[in-house]
């Protein structure tokens, strides 16, 4: 809309005067979609008593962990249940899904913060990637609070009071079971407990030398390395055992798991250049009979089942023996120094454990999987060697980190997580090293939602609100505290069957003089973000784009780095504008969100508009449509019938059944009215 309209507005209480225009200029300089007007005026004769509001703000957050180990937990809330089932019919994360909302809670796992969510959420869940603590919880919306916390569940520890299994079990590598019919693992270390799930309490080490100084430092780091929601980091897959550059002594603690198997884990010693042929040929030592550590709640269909196969408590530690005389059979000159020159190798054989977690998908199902820090000596479930890392190795501190991936594959390599440690400290050094002085941040993406606009505003239009559509992405990049390092705004839209040119454009909540501002484009031709000069800035404006029509389905980011971090998101309002003669905008944006510093206030009351700026009222019109809608939580899938070319000029009451209902409503119903399309 390039024209100054000319109207003098007598239905207003103080006359405006603009410049005189005809209205048929008007019409033909204002048509825009499939240029043609609605000069019918709205369907209700009344201005809007409806804000057309699809955030509920302030939202009062409550999480609370209960299994947490001392430090921060990282968690992620969603609006659908955030797992779905593999092709092998094991549960698994959706990646697919962006979160609503994502912070960290306090060292206590508790969490308490004012956050805006989408008014439909009534049910929400919360996930969070740290494999050692509850994946999943459910929370349900009340008043204004919405609450997660880890329901009552059964214990069932190694040694509890509930008793023991009515049979004793075994580890089947140790006999050469069923699939493991090859294997013939030594019992060497103690004998674990065949009716408690595979106690090693008459084993474990009691000592305070070989067990990690600062445990909960080990699982954070854990989490700074390995999202168990994505795929390992290449850099920290490897075949790497562990060599001892001096005599030493080792054991190995036992962190946790994220899977429903109930594997064994043992490990195997071999003189450099002597590296066995074979995982068979290995002759393994069992450590851990049964790594259930019971606490495998991802999929909330099965809620707390593993702890009824809880073989490992926690934070259990083994030390481990060196057997001169092993290939022998012999336990003759055992010690508990291991040599320097020799390697340790670790193996996992999953679901190897006879009494297995009651859920079909696992219970049922035997492995010949064995996952091997030894390049070539891991096996699949056909017992075909492995050229792939199954596992993931570094150090932390004073300890190695070792996490494997089972049978599953599902690449997040955190199935059963084990630290070792030497005395000396120094005796094992891997390559990949995580520093635990740095300062660790965390970056997660949040989908906020779809903005929607009319182009003939202030003229009634066609109503079918597709003339610019734009999908807004929010990413931050914060610490274990929450605080804020850097930010990023991403505004994607999509194609539309406008004729009018339209800019779009972001007016930001804060931005510091001090802050660094850069500026990304990815086309529709491009997997990747292109680095620009920039888009033109007019204060906290940024101005994306003139046209959105001259280069559809683009996205638009800019990124602010704090020169200080802040505590609070800084929030983002996207519009649509057209750059006038006067050196104003014609600007759009939604209902009662007031226009830019350089926003033309006069077209305020003029035409379908019913504005009082003077009173806080921007942007309302009589009717059942606004002139601009922002969906809360909306995704891609929820807008395909508004981008849809068939359904050009359609009103969308006509696209979403429950549009009218919540209208009326005056949204006290209907919330999610765009989750659901008509067909």
């Amino acid at each position: 809309m390039t024209a100054i309209f000319a109207v003098l507005l007598t239905t207003i209480m103080k006359p405006i005067f603009i410049p005189l225009l005809s209205i048929a200029s008007l019409a033909l300089s204002v048509a825009g979609c499939d240029d043609k007007i609605n000069t019918d005026g709205p369907k209700n004769s009344s201005v809007q008593d409806f804000t057309f509001e699809t955030v509920n703000s302030d939202v009062t957050v409550n999480v609370q962990y209960t299994s947490n180990l001392g430090n921060e937990i990282y968690f992620e809330v969603y609006d659908t249940y955030p797992y779905k089932t593999d092709e092998s019919g094991l549960p698994v994360f959706n990646s697919e899904l962006e979160p609503l909302f994502a912070a960290f809670t306090d060292k206590t796992g508790k969490y308490t913060g004012e956050v805006d969510l989408p008014k439909y959420l009534s049910t929400a869940y919360l996930y969070t990637p740290a494999f050692y603590a509850t994946g999943i919880m459910e929370g349900t919306l009340s008043g204004s609070t919405l609450t997660f916390s880890e329901a009552t569940k059964a214990t069932y520890a190694t040694k509890s009071a509930a008793g023991p299994t009515s049979s004793a079990y075994e580890a089947l590598v140790v006999n050469g079971t069923g699939v493991y019919a090859d294997c013939q693992w030594k019992e060497w270390l103690g004998s674990y407990d065949r009716y408690y799930n595979g106690s090693v309490e008459s084993y474990k080490y009691t000592g305070t030398t070989l067990v990690p100084e600062d445990a909960a430092s080990l699982y954070a780091a854990h989490l700074n390395v390995i999202n168990v929601s994505k795929s390992c980091p290449e850099e920290y897959r490897s075949y790497k055992d562990m060599y001892l550059e001096k005599d030493a002594e080792v054991a190995l603690t036992f962190l946790g798991g994220n899977t429903c198997w109930n594997s064994s884990l043992g490990y195997y010693v071999y003189k450099e250049g002597e590296k066995p042929a074979s995982i068979d040929a290995a002759n393994v030592v069992l450590v851990f009979p049964n790594t259930q550590d019971g606490e495998w709640v991802h999929d909330a269909r099965y809620n707390y089942a593993a702890s009824a196969t809880k073989g490992v408590d926690r934070l259990t530690s083994v030390q481990l023996m060196y057997y001169p005389n092993i290939a022998s059979g012999s336990k003759e000159g055992a010690t508990t120094v291991f040599p320097q020159g020799y390697y340790i190798g670790l193996v996992l054989a999953t679901n190897s454990w006879a009494n297995r977690l009651d859920v079909s998908f696992c219970r049922g199902r035997d492995q010949r999987f064995r996952s091997a820090t030894s390049e070539n000596l891991s096996k699949n479930g056909y017992g075909h060697t492995l050229s792939e890392p199954r596992t993931a190795v570094y150090r932390y501190g004073d300890d190695i980190m070792i996490s494997f991936e089972d049978a599953g594959d599902d690449t997040n390599f955190s199935d059963v997580v084990v630290t070792m440690k030497s005395n000396p400290i120094d005796a094992i050094v891997p390559d990949a090293v995580v520093d635990p002085t740095e300062t660790t941040t965390y970056t997660v993406s949040v989908n906020k939602g779809v903005y929607a606009f009319e182009d003939l505003w202030p003229n009634a239009g066609d109503y079918d609100m597709n003339d610019v559509i734009a999908k807004y992405a929010y990413a931050k990049t914060t610490d274990k505290n929450n605080n804020i390092y850097e930010e990023s705004f991403t505004f994607k839209t999509y194609a539309n069957y406008a004729s009018l040119k339209s800019g779009l454009a972001a007016e930001l909540s804060r931005i510091a003089s001090t802050d660094e501002l850069k500026y990304y484009v990815r086309t529709s031709a491009s997997d990747e973000f292109e680095e620009v000069d920039g888009f033109e800035k007019d204060g906290s404006v940024i101005l994306f784009t003139d046209d959105v029509r001259s280069q559809l389905n683009t996205e638009y980011k800019v990124t602010v780095t704090h020169a200080s971090a802040v505590s609070s998101e800084t929030t983002a309002k996207a519009f649509i504008y057209r750059n006038q003669s006067n050196g104003k905008r014609w600007e759009v944006h939604i209902v009662n969100e007031a226009p830019s510093s350089n926003g033309d206030y006069s077209y305020f009351g003029t035409y379908s508009d019913l504005s009082d700026p003077e009173n806080g009222s921007y942007y309302v019109r009589a009717g059942n449509y606004p002139f601009a809608i922002f969906m809360s939580g909306a995704t891609e899938s929820d807008i395909e019938a508004l981008i849809d070319k068939r359904n050009e000029s359609r009103p969308i009451d006509e696209l979403y059944t429950d549009y009218t209902t919540w209208v009326t409503g005056k949204g006290s119903t209907a919330t999610g009215w765009y989750k659901k399309v008509n067909n």
